[in-house]
């Protein structure tokens, strides 16, 4: 029996602050330790990216990222904590968070593993917070 109240939720971390300086992977990992664990300590997976957005100047920035996956229930609960993550990381003088949900996944009860086919990711939603 599949677990069906359980959404994924990538939040994209810039590694450059809107002043042009360098967020180190430890300061990230110190704010993952600090902020994200202790609302999530049931797990997370993080892995890097490499991007690009249009900053309110209008100009292309290319950056490193770090992405934080949660594969969490869908409660009330963990929105505020989601929103509370960005907040806290805006103070590192970024623009946004982009953040991706995925409000329809599935699996086994007690169990956040499984392979996930193409048609269970059919409703993607994306904020810029």
């Amino acid at each position: 029996m599949a677990n069906s109240n359980l959404s994924q939720q990538d939040l994209y971390f810039e590694l450059n602050t809107s002043n042009g300086e360098d967020i180190s992977l430890e300061d990230f990992q110190s704010f993952v330790d600090r902020v994200i664990t202790p609302r999530f300590p049931n797990g997370l997976t993080i892995f890097d990216a490499q991007g690009q957005f249009q900053d309110i100047t209008g100009e292309a920035i290319e950056e490193s990222s770090q992405v934080v996956s949660l594969a969490i229930e869908d409660t009330a609960t963990n929105e505020t904590a989601i929103k509370e993550i960005v907040e806290e990381y805006i103070k590192f003088q970024q623009e946004s968070v982009l953040t991706v949900v995925d409000e329809d996944i599935q699996a086994p009860n007690n169990s956040l593993c499984q392979d996930y086919t193409s048609d269970m990711f059919a409703s993607i939603e994306v904020d810029f917070w």
